[in-house]
């Protein structure tokens, strides 16, 4: 576990911090919004995509707003067209 005043220094950090709750709830919904897209599509593919989303992160690329999102998924969608 990372430890509190390293996460501390980073101000985005601070609300989840401050409210444990909150951040250990905003993890259980993604989690369970990605478990419910294994049983509901493909488990390969739905595992192909997230292990591309974040390889492509790796390279630096980021979603914050919609034009970056869309640059993003189209990088994501033509490596997974190589690999499926």
């Amino acid at each position: 576990m990372i430890k509190a005043d390293v996460i501390v220094a980073n101000k985005k950090w601070k609300k989840y911090i401050s409210n444990p709750k909150f951040y250990i709830d905003k993890k259980l919904k993604k989690f369970e919004k990605n478990l419910a897209l294994f049983k509901k599509n493909n488990f390969n593919y739905t595992f192909d995509k997230i292990w591309v989303h974040g390889f492509v992160h790796l390279f630096g690329y980021r979603h914050r707003l919609n034009k970056d999102f869309e640059e993003m998924q189209k990088i994501e969608n033509k490596i997974l067209n190589l690999i499926n």
